[in-house]
């Protein structure tokens, strides 16, 4: 008996908790699956810009495009947002050095320098262009104003490219915002002179946007050669949009060449990025790199591989993919209170007039940011989907009937006709 009224006083529990995790929604909202609410700290006095961060489950769980969402106010009216998916700046403009040297100090380094003329250029990287396929070596950078007087600014930033494996590497060299008229470079490879065909000073002011974590469930595959690290990663839902692959290890110095592709289905994969990941100490100071900036494109898988050479495989790697929460901005009335909806698999995306209105408004970031309450079932919940749709093993049972109802009057056929002919 006490076990009985245990388990009974458990399904109560669970009852209980059921129903705390579900909601209804006005008839109009019924084919929504899920609701949240919107948590406003305290009632605003006069219409404003609101924005609500939207969390990983919630996109995990929207239609791919998260065309589905929408947020209605207590009175189930719909309230019209704009999407907003902060991105970093980046002014990626170039102009091209004039190259006034380009010679090989046999042992040592190949020296090129470019005159990017008298007004200063400010300078957010160099590209260096070359046509070397296969290449992983450092390079030193340094800055004057009148060819006399140098400033190393990088002494040995890393660039690389294995073009008979298709992968392209980075030639990108970053710099912090340095202004100057001429830049040397020095490649260090000293068995030969490194071709260098053109100095691109490329006019960027970054300021990248904040990412986090996005769950994904991340595990070590069989690379394309023996001697290489593979891992990939399984998305948990269709808009997570990836911005960067962030890798951690605990090797003390290593310098590799990193690549990632992505697919819809986990057969047929497309290179989206590469580029190289580093540690190491140079003059008593730590240089490391561990970030590689990429995109998924909104595919479901990505496969990440380490190219190794004849070096181990790095120690204790694990790696983490991450991108940008995206925002619904939307204006709050006073008084009002708010639910966002989602899980609607017949939706398209809305149209709304804020998205013109907006305008410089959407960059701000002085409007609060508003929080969602825990997800809620809709318990009234009334499937979009076809009748059909929602019943598919009924057109298997029909099509049987209809196979069997020919296949009777066949046989019945073929009887009347042996009747006859006798």
């Amino acid at each position: 008996m006490r076990r009985l009224g245990l388990f009974l006083c458990c399904l109560a529990t669970l009852a209980l908790a059921g129903q705390g995790l579900s909601a209804d929604l006005p008839s109009a909202w019924r084919a929504w699956r899920y609701s949240r609410d919107v948590q406003i700290p305290a009632e605003a006095n006069s219409r404003s810009l609101a924005e609500i961060r939207l969390p990983w489950e919630v996109l995990s769980r929207a239609q791919r495009g998260a065309a589905d969402l929408r947020l209605i106010d207590d009175q189930g009216r719909e309230v019209p947002y704009e999407w907003n998916e902060p991105r970093s700046i980046d002014d990626a403009r170039s102009i091209s050095g004039n190259i006034v040297e380009n010679s090989f100090v046999a042992g040592k380094y190949t020296q090129v320098v470019a005159d990017f003329g008298d007004e200063k250029t400010v300078f957010g990287r160099i590209r260096v262009a070359t046509p070397e396929s296969d290449f992983l070596v450092r390079v030193e950078v340094a800055v004057s104003d009148d060819l006399r007087e140098w400033r190393v600014v990088e002494f040995e930033a890393p660039i690389g490219r294995v073009a008979s494996r298709n992968i392209e590497g980075t030639q990108d060299i970053l710099l912090q915002a340095l202004a100057a008229r001429y830049v040397r470079l020095r490649i260090l490879q000293a068995d030969k002179k490194f071709p260098v065909t053109q100095v691109l000073g490329r006019l960027t002011q970054n300021h990248p946007a904040e990412t986090t974590a996005i769950p994904a469930n991340v595990h070590a595959v069989a690379s394309t050669t023996t001697s290489d690290s593979g891992w990939q990663a399984d998305m948990t839902g269709p808009n997570l949009p990836v911005r960067e692959i962030v890798f951690a290890t605990n090797q003390p110095e290593f310098y590799r060449i990193v690549r990632a592709s992505t697919s819809a289905d986990g057969k047929v994969w497309m290179e989206r990025c590469s580029g190289i990941i580093y540690r190491y100490e140079h003059g008593g100071k730590l240089r490391e790199d561990l970030a590689l900036p990429c995109s998924n494109g909104d595919d479901a898988f990505m496969r990440i591989e380490i190219f190794n050479g004849n070096d181990a495989p790095l120690s204790n790697l694990g790696l983490a993919l991450r991108g940008v929460r995206p925002s619904l901005v939307f204006y709050e009335e006073p008084g009002r209170s708010y639910r966002l909806l989602y899980g609607n698999e017949r939706a398209t995306s809305p149209v709304y007039d804020i998205a013109q209105t907006l305008g410089s408004d959407l960059s701000s970031t002085s409007r609060p940011a508003l929080a969602l309450g825990q997800e809620l079932y809709t318990s009234n919940f009334q499937d979009p989907r076809p009748f059909t749709e929602r019943h598919p093993s009924l057109l298997w049972i029909a099509l049987g009937i209809a196979v069997i109802a020919l296949g009777l009057t066949a046989i019945k056929t073929m009887k009347s006709a042996s009747g006859t002919d006798a």
